[in-house]
């Protein structure tokens, strides 16, 4: 049977979550918590709970919320740490809830790496009630058994580091595409068994990947030979692990990799043999960065979080970027994976379908990633003005999806890439306080 190597919107099987805050009492505090997670707003949840915990009065309320912050802020120990105070209050929260809550922690479990008790956390759980509810209340938790059952004896990854800065080369690539006028992707050396080999840094990436030719060179140890593989379009590949990577002076040991079947359909085009992804990245916690100066600097002491708090969330593994956009805020995937236009998804243009028809000029372009490229509809936009954290800026030639692109539109509202890292001197990004930074000298 094929594996599953995205489960879709888990928990936007979320929307559970709403059925059970309508009784909420009717304080000022309850309710506007309440409302934020209604609407899955979670910057708004992880900007307002510190100001308003104290004024929550209803109990498994503010334990929810708190949980809820720490799952999609990668914030892996108070999760754990508040799952368990979460299911005092099983009566309040019923099964759908607890079912839902209960596949959070199995996938926290298994993004820590902690894959056996992942597994069986959910297994057991599908065990004590499958035979009061019906298999059809866990199809989520069998595609997550789907994605992990065959990694219950790998070992947790570890990362080694010396306790100092790092410094990495970076190297930024130019592609020739056709009808693309600008392909550019950065690269860093990354080594493995004494060979150096050039891997696209990429943020999309929700785990490494090689393809299966670098697989055999560096004796990757196939785990699972049947995983479906999720992108802009599908395939079937494999699992492997490998006792560990070299990143300059940083070991990363026990990592997994996707082992990409060969597409020619995008192999002639843009052929990418290795990708390290949010794995790692997540791991070593901060990177600095500098696009004008062809490095990346991996700190030995963290930046202090920005005033402006939090910019980033993990939502199906992928970190969506806080960007204010006129009077809107928009989640947009940060993907240095990206090497084409900034873009706009067809659910942000049906949203506001009769301004930009009055004057959108429709083209056609590509839209390509993992699995193929296709041909789509879209509004070319020479500029738009946007905001991250505190810095205001122009993105210039932006495209507008009139059509369908990817299978989880409905979690983001477009995608960011290398035009944006390209107009800074820095960028540091920090998966442990979950922001984006960026300067200008």
């Amino acid at each position: 049977m094929a594996k599953q190597g995205n489960i879709k919107k888990t928990l936007i099987a979320f929307g559970f979550l709403t059925s059970c805050i309508f009784f909420m009492q009717a304080q000022d505090a309850d309710n506007n918590i309440s409302n934020v997670i209604n609407h899955n707003d979670w910057f708004a949840l992880d900007e307002v709970l510190p100001q308003m915990e104290n004024d929550i009065q209803t109990p498994f309320l503010k334990t929810m919320a708190k949980v809820l912050r720490a799952f999609y802020f990668n914030q892996p120990e108070t999760f754990l740490a508040e799952f368990d105070t979460l299911l005092t209050f099983q009566n309040e929260l019923g099964f759908n809830n607890i079912s839902a809550f209960t596949l959070m922690k199995a996938n926290v479990l298994c993004q820590m790496g902690r894959y056996r008790e992942g597994v069986e956390f959910s297994q057991n759980f599908i065990n004590r009630h499958i035979d009061e509810y019906g298999e059809e209340k866990f199809s989520y938790h069998f595609a997550f058994l789907n994605n992990y059952e065959n990694l219950v004896d790998v070992p947790q990854p570890a990362l080694v580091r010396p306790n100092k800065n790092v410094e990495i080369p970076l190297k930024i690539k130019q592609f020739d595409v056709p009808s693309k006028k600008y392909v550019r992707a950065m690269y860093v050396p990354v080594k493995i068994r004494g060979k150096e080999y050039q891997f696209l840094f990429d943020t999309g990436a929700t785990m490494s990947m090689v393809s299966e030719e670098i697989a055999k060179e560096i004796g990757l140890k196939i785990v699972d030979d049947s995983f479906k593989i999720t992108g802009v379009c599908s395939a079937i590949g494999k699992i492997g692990v490998l006792d560990k990577l070299s990143v300059g002076e940083i070991e990363y040991q026990n990592s997994l990799f996707i082992v990409a079947p060969p597409i020619e359909a995008v192999d002639t085009i843009v052929k990418i043999d290795a990708v390290l992804g949010i794995d790692f990245m997540k791991a070593v916690g901060e990177m600095q960065i500098f696009p004008k100066e062809n490095k990346i600097v991996f700190p030995a002491k963290q930046t202090p979080q920005p005033d402006f708090g939090s910019n980033l969330y993990f939502e199906n593994k992928r970190p969506l970027l806080k960007t204010a956009f006129g009077n809107e805020t928009l989640k947009l995937i940060f993907d240095t994976g990206n090497t084409g236009h900034t873009f706009l998804q067809s659910t942000y243009y049906q949203k506001h379908k009769s301004i930009f028809d009055l004057f959108g000029t429709k083209e056609t372009a590509h839209s390509g990633g993992f699995g193929c490229i296709k041909e789509i509809e879209v509004y070319k936009l020479p500029e738009i003005q946007l905001t991250v954290g505190n810095q205001h800026f122009t993105q210039k030639q932006v495209q507008l999806h009139l059509e369908n692109s990817g299978d989880n539109e409905d979690a983001e509202d477009g995608n960011i890439g290398m035009v944006f890292v390209e107009l800074w001197d820095q960028i540091t990004l920090n998966f442990d306080k979950m922001f984006v930074e960026m300067t200008n000298e």
